[in-house]
C-alpha cells in the first residue's frame, strides 16, 4: 500500500499537468465505456414541473380555433362591425404569473364547465371591453378605452350578451372532448384577488385570443387549470375528429347554421290578388268602395291569406286577431312543388 501513495511533490506536478492540458481528466469506473458520455444534465423546476404534453397543447389549439373562427361571426352580428378573432397563443405557466399579468382593475368572469371539476377563469382587457360597449350602446366604438375603472354593475349585464355568446361557442368546440358539457358564467369579478380557483403554484394552460374591429384592439384570455382538463384532453381523438370534419364539411356546418338562422327576411300575408278592369281604376274616386274577390260568409271572411317568405310563397294562413293586433294563423304549408 505504501508503495501506491503519491509524495506531495508528485500530487502538485499531476495538478499542474492537468491545469496546462498536458493530460485529460477522466473518471474511473466499473460501467462500460460510454454510459457517462450519454449522461445529459438539466433543470428542474419542482415548483411548476413541465408536464403538459405536446398532444394536450395541440388538442387545445384545435378547440380554441375552431372557437376563434366561430366567434368572428358571432361578434360580428352583436356588435354590427366587421370583427376579427384570432387564437394568438395557448401557454404553458403557474396560475400566479396569470394573475400578475392581469391588469387592476379588469373584467374577469369566473366560469363552470360541468361536468368537468373546477372552475376556469376569462379575462377581458379593458382596450377591448371599453369600445365592446360603446358599441352594444349604440355608439361608433372608436373612442378611447377606459382602463382606470371598475365595470359598473348596470355594464355587466350589459356585456352579459358578450359572455353568452362566448360560453356558448366554448361548450360547442368543447363537446369534441367532453360530450353534453355546458359552460357557464358563475360570477365576474375586477379585483384579480377575489379569484383564487387553485392555488398559486397550480400549472394552467393559457389561450389568448387577439379581437380587432374598427380601431379597436384587445385581448380575451381563458385560464384553464391543467388538473380540470387534463383527463378530458388525453381521453378524446380530438386531432383526428377535426381532420375528419375537414374531409366531410362537417367543421362548418354548426357556423352556417347558427349564420343563417339569424338573417332576418320579409314576410308578407296577403289576399289573393283581385282583377280589376283599367276603366274602373280610372274612375275611381274618394269614397268608393273596391270590391275584393274574397268570400265573405255571416260577416267572416272564409278566404285563406297567402304568407310570402323573401317573396316566395311558403304558407296558407287564417285571418285573426292576437290581442289587439292582427295576427294570422298558419293553416298549412306550401309544398316545394308548389311554389309560385
Amino acid at each position: 500500500m505504501a508503495d501506491e501513495l503519491l509524495s506531495q511533490d508528485e500530487i502538485s506536478a499531476l495538478l499542474d499537468a492537468a491545469k496546462s492540458g498536458e493530460i485529460e481528466e477522466h473518471l474511473d469506473s466499473d460501467e462500460p465505456e460510454g454510459i457517462n458520455s450519454q449522461i445529459q444534465i438539466r433543470k428542474y423546476d419542482f415548483r411548476g414541473p413541465g408536464r403538459i404534453a405536446t398532444s394536450h397543447r395541440v388538442s387545445m389549439q384545435l378547440l380554441h380555433g375552431q372557437l376563434a373562427r366561430n366567434l368572428g361571426s358571432a361578434f360580428s352580428t352583436v356588435i354590427r362591425t366587421l370583427t376579427e378573432v384570432e387564437c394568438y397563443s395557448v401557454e404553458q405557466l403557474k396560475y400566479s404569473d396569470f394573475l400578475m399579468s392581469v391588469s387592476e382593475p379588469s373584467c374577469l368572469v369566473v366560469l363552470t364547465m360541468s361536468p368537468l371539476k373546477g372552475l376556469a377563469v376569462m379575462e377581458i382587457s379593458p382596450q377591448l371591453l371599453f369600445p365592446v360597449l360603446e358599441r352594444l350602446l349604440g355608439g361608433s366604438g372608436q373612442g378611447q378605452a377606459i382602463s382606470n375603472r371598475a365595470i359598473t354593475e348596470i355594464e355587466k349585464i350589459i356585456i352579459g350578451q358578450l359572455l353568452e355568446i362566448i360560453t356558448e361557442g366554448l361548450s360547442e368546440v368543447w363537446s369534441k372532448a367532453v360530450p353534453d358539457i355546458k359552460v357557464q358564467v358563475e360570477r365576474i369579478e375586477t379585483d384579480p384577488q377575489y379569484v383564487q380557483v387553485v392555488s398559486s403554484n397550480e400549472t394552467i394552460m393559457l389561450v389568448v385570443f387577439d379581437v380587432r374591429f374598427s380601431q379597436a384592439s384587445g385581448m380575451i384570455s381563458l385560464c384553464f387549470p391543467f388538473p380540470m382538463v387534463e383527463r378530458a384532453l388525453a381521453g378524446a381523438l380530438i386531432e383526428q375528429q377535426f381532420f375528419a370534419n375537414e374531409r366531410s364539411g362537417g367543421e362548418y356546418r354548426p357556423l352556417i347554421e347558427r349564420g343563417v338562422s339569424r338573417t332576418e327576411v320579409d314576410v308578407r300575408a296577403r289576399f289573393a290578388p283581385t282583377v280589376v278592369p283599367i276603366r274602373d281604376i280610372i274612375s275611381l274616386k274618394e269614397g268608393d268602395v273596391l270590391a275584393l274577390d274574397v268570400q265573405v260568409v255571416g260577416n267572416q271572411i272564409v278566404d285563406k291569406l297567402q304568407i310570402k317568405v323573401g317573396g316566395k310563397l311558403r304558407f296558407m294562413g287564417k285571418l285573426g286577431r292576437c290581442g289587439k293586433r292582427r295576427a294570422v294563423k298558419i293553416t298549412n304549408v306550401v309544398e316545394p312543388d308548389d311554389y309560385e
